[in-house]
């Protein structure tokens, strides 16, 4: 399984802001905390969102790891469970899959 370090959209906004707010200029790469593959992924989402289930592994093609090293210049982000808690918290009343677990 290749890993990828990907990371949370509101990390990004928070990360642009922080630029915004202390004149950070130039390029700088982000990437999340922790590097995970898209099984760990799936595992963590069923685990956290959907309890008593498991994703199906399916064959595809194959990949290669894909670590991005972020600026130090700039805060972290969140792991993807983390993140999945935040997602989790902001899940809005009209989908109680979400809201019950």
């Amino acid at each position: 399984q290749f890993k990828r370090n990907y990371i949370y959209v509101n990390d990004l906004c928070g990360i642009i802001k922080y630029c915004l707010e202390q004149g950070i200029e130039g390029t700088h790469l982000v990437a999340g905390p922790a590097p995970i593959s898209m099984a760990e992924m799936l595992d963590t989402i069923c685990a956290m969102l959907l309890p008593g289930t498991k994703p199906e592994p399916r064959p595809g093609d194959n990949g290669f790891d894909q670590i991005v090293v972020p600026s130090p210049a700039l805060p972290g982000g969140r792991t993807f469970a983390d993140a999945l808690t935040d997602i989790k918290s902001l899940a809005l009343p009209s989908n109680p899959t979400l809201q019950n677990t």
